[in-house]
């Protein structure tokens, strides 16, 4: 009885590759807007609101 698993090479189409290959550019473009995203934060981030939209700087 032989337990080994047959091995199946599945080549890849053209179609595949261009794919997989926009998949990882998009990956690419989030993790640089992510990066960019940090470095453009302000100082302060304002937590609550009032209802006329101001940040409250009230503490509770």
């Amino acid at each position: 009885m032989s337990y080994q698993r047959p091995v199946i090479f599945i080549p890849e189409s053209t179609q595949d590759r261009r794919v997989s290959e926009i998949a990882i550019a998009g990956l690419i473009v989030l993790f640089v807007v992510a990066i960019y995203g940090w470095f453009v934060l302000p100082d302060t981030i304002p937590m609550h609101f009032g209802f006329d939209g101001r940040q409250s700087l009230e503490t509770r």
